[in-house]
């Protein structure tokens, strides 16, 4: 990772979920929320919630389609560190795509999150990995003879939104947003400017201001 990157991903690893929702609406590009994968809530004091890296992009297929290429390895072995994995699933499938092994793995190449439409299962060894997870659901099946991974590092699409390797990933409890590479700077410098603005209503708010008041005088 370049020191270039690494300021991209400081510019919005400073905000949550829905400040960069917010921005991406203003700048006029909603479609950046991927709605299906929510946080695999740890235990109380353990785990990770939070996951912000730039995409590495997996797309699996059924184990049965002829019509997909057919990648070679593990996709978690080729996890660029401080990446977040970006894994689309077939709807249909509900066999696990990411386990217990897996999130050992993620752990170790330095991962930071998993993100998918798809499910998991050996979740407690997930939340040991401290792999802040992005899920489907789970699922006590195992991938094998039901779906493999045809490619990476390709767009791949989750709930109608494309998601490109190098797009950046900022996902808490709240959900996960996806914001295009080349917007990065808009949308943080957007996030600083709403923040800001949402500060100022709460603290009229505290002092027994309504919010309409609060919305008025700082919203306009």
């Amino acid at each position: 990772m370049t020191d270039n990157n690494r300021s991209e991903l400081a510019l919005l690893a400073q905000y949550g979920a829905c400040d960069v929702a917010d921005a991406l609406d203003k700048l006029g590009h909603a479609a950046g929320y991927l709605h299906t994968p929510q946080l695999l809530v740890p235990p109380p004091g353990t785990g990770a919630t939070k996951a912000v890296g730039f995409a590495y992009t997996v797309e699996i297929v059924a184990h049965d389609d002829a019509s997909a290429p057919t990648y070679t390895g593990n996709y978690v072995d080729a996890c660029p560190a401080g990446a977040v994995m970006v894994v689309s699933v077939p709807p249909a499938a509900h066999n696990a795509v990411f386990g217990g092994l897996l999130a050992t793995r993620a752990s170790v190449v330095g991962a930071a999150g998993f993100v998918s439409n798809g499910r998991v299962r050996d979740i407690d060894e997930i939340h040991d990995a401290k792999v802040p997870a992005f899920v489907g659901g789970v699922s006590i099946l195992s991938a094998q003879k039901r779906t493999r991974v045809a490619r990476t590092n390709e767009p791949v699409t989750i709930d109608g939104v494309t998601v490109n390797s190098g797009d950046v990933i900022v996902a808490d409890a709240n959900g996960v947003a996806v914001v295009p590479h080349a917007l990065v700077g808009a949308v943080a410098d957007m996030c600083a400017k709403l923040v800001v603005i949402d500060d100022k209503v709460k603290v009229d708010v505290l002092a027994g201001a309504s919010l309409v008041e609060g919305f008025k005088k700082w919203r306009g």
